[in-house]
């Protein structure tokens, strides 16, 4: 079995752990007399988000993250919502080339984070009684696994499928930057080439490959493309207005923030950041392709948490864990779990070439956070204080010195010809 690198999760849960005091987010930013946001989740105007704090609040966030960028991190931004209130601020710039600031409703590439969209309509039919959880992926798409019979949509959305990653084909990530468009089918055969990992529910490995073949599932029963559906069914509903599924589109539209990875870590090194915004992202497709930004996302997690898209009993499922052994949490249908001295925590994190998000929302749905930079691999000088913004967004300013000490990173991203299983 190919050696796999541990998830973020890790090392957040251990920066959180070295707060002393939970402190409110909303305190953490600094209250504005401004009213900014209207009542909580109702649609999203290009007004109800602020575009930065006010003048001199939060300066212990705002002096880290400005150290985020002096360690080389083009961008980065930070969102923290607290009941009807939000306040973000950004620091960096959105583009190397014209050293424009960045501000914080810029749209970035957020990996990972679409697994939970793609998990939250597969539920909804579910609901429906269109799919069901607990059957066989061969009861609507015969013949695309060879385990088909044994391997359930739960499986898949839980990672317990026992599916091989298509990234970890040999071969695979030194094509990229080649913009290859790759079909769903194509990518699902680069993974079941070989035998399974391991028989399905017996164990636990991400894997970019179950969320490509639950895409699949949700066209195959709609008749309708995966993007098509996530408009519908989420998008358009929750009013996310900067959120789209770009399957095979390069460009992202619209103000948006570039994405980089260090000279130094590019397949061929150089001198300057590689730009790396317009990777085609077909080769993430229902694992990682999504388009965001920070007020969005925010907005799709609340949302879900507060019971908006699904109904008590299929939450309670996506929200039932098992064991993440290479993330070091608890991982459900689709969503982490992560525990704090703060409260537990539900999310999710997406990297890709040149970006990396956080998303974390209390159980409650009253508190977010997002936390994002647009450069991946980190610079080692950025690691630290990128560990003290989680800390921060998450659970506040410490009360004591010892936890303003940077935590080191429990793995560092690879460079773009070595994405790991986690790249999505």
């Amino acid at each position: 079995m190919t050696a796999r690198r541990k998830s973020l999760v890790v090392f957040l849960a251990a920066v959180i752990a070295v707060s002393g005091t939970t402190l409110s987010a909303w305190a953490l930013l600094g209250r504005s007399s401004a009213s900014t946001v209207p009542k909580d989740l109702e649609p999203r105007t290009a007004s109800t988000v602020s575009n930065d704090l006010e003048p001199g609040s939060a300066p212990e966030l705002r002096t880290v993250l400005d150290q985020v960028v002096d360690g080389g991190v083009p961008g980065v931004i930070a969102q923290v919502q607290e009941g009807r209130d939000a306040r973000a601020v950004a620091a960096g710039v959105d583009d190397l080339t014209t050293g424009a600031r960045l501000r914080p409703t810029a749209k970035l590439r957020v990996g990972s984070i679409t697994k939970t969209f793609v998990a939250t309509v597969v539920l909804q039919l579910v609901e429906e009684r269109r799919l069901r959880l607990d059957a066989p992926v061969d009861t609507w798409l015969p013949g695309l696994l060879p385990d088909g019979g044994a391997i359930t949509i739960r499986h898949l959305l839980q990672h317990t499928s026992g599916l091989a990653d298509y990234v970890e084909t040999p071969g695979f990530t030194e094509g990229l930057l080649e913009n290859p468009i790759y079909e769903p089918e194509e990518l699902v055969a680069l993974a079941t080439d070989g035998p399974l990992e391991f028989p399905p529910g017996t164990d636990f490995a991400y894997s970019n490959t179950g969320y490509v073949v639950a895409g699949l599932l949700v066209e195959a029963v709609t008749g309708n493309s995966l993007g098509r559906e996530l408009r519908n069914r989420i998008f358009e509903p929750l009013g996310l207005e900067r959120t789209s599924f770009p399957a095979s589109g390069r460009k992202l539209g619209g103000y948006h923030a570039r994405g980089y990875v260090p000279g130094d870590q590019a397949s061929t090194p150089q001198v300057k950041p590689l730009d790396v915004t317009e990777i085609n992202p077909s080769w993430a497709w229902g694992a990682g392709a999504l388009v965001s930004d920070a007020a969005d996302v925010s907005r799709f997690y609340r949302s879900l948490l507060s019971g908006r898209l699904l109904g008590p009993g299929l939450l309670e499922e996506m929200k039932t864990t098992v064991a993440d052994p290479e993330g070091g949490g608890e991982y459900g249908l689709g969503i982490a779990r992560v525990q704090t001295p703060c409260g537990a925590f539900w999310g999710h994190e997406g990297a890709l070439p040149g970006y990396v998000t956080w998303a974390l929302t209390t159980e409650n749905a009253q508190r977010s956070v997002v936390l994002t930079v647009t450069m991946n691999p980190m610079p080692p000088a950025s690691r630290a204080p990128y560990l003290q913004a989680l800390r921060l967004v998450a659970c506040g300013p410490p009360s004591d010195t010892r936890a303003a000490e940077p935590v080191e990173p429990r793995r560092a991203p690879g460079p773009i010809v070595q994405l790991s299983r986690r790249s999505t």
